[in-house]
């Protein structure tokens, strides 16, 4: 372990801060060095870390692109005139009303 006496809330401070502050990058890249590793191990964890995210993401942009595939199919169609018509019909307002006294 590089840092046996720290806390995990240390751990990531300092994991925050390597960002920011360049002191705080040059004292990670140097526990990263005495135990062979650079950055890009940084990188990697933080890619690892997130992979249930981005599968995640993935499967909801698959979804939305099925709903938009959908939604354009319904458009097409309506503009071919083959769309399946509603399953309940809206009054059309072009129609007179008759008066139930007439009848």
């Amino acid at each position: 372990m590089i840092l046996p006496h720290a806390s995990d809330a240390e751990i990531d401070d300092l994991a925050r801060r390597r960002f920011t502050n360049k002191e705080i990058r040059k004292q990670v890249d140097t526990l990263l060095h005495s135990i062979d590793l650079d950055a890009s191990a940084i990188e990697v964890e933080a890619y690892r870390s997130s992979i249930p995210d981005f599968a995640a993401i993935d499967r909801r942009l698959t979804e939305l692109a099925h709903r938009r595939d959908k939604i354009f199919r319904q458009i097409e169609d309506r503009r071919a005139g083959i769309a399946v018509p509603p399953r309940h019909r809206h009054v059309d307002l072009d129609v007179p009303i008759e008066d139930d006294e007439d009848t």
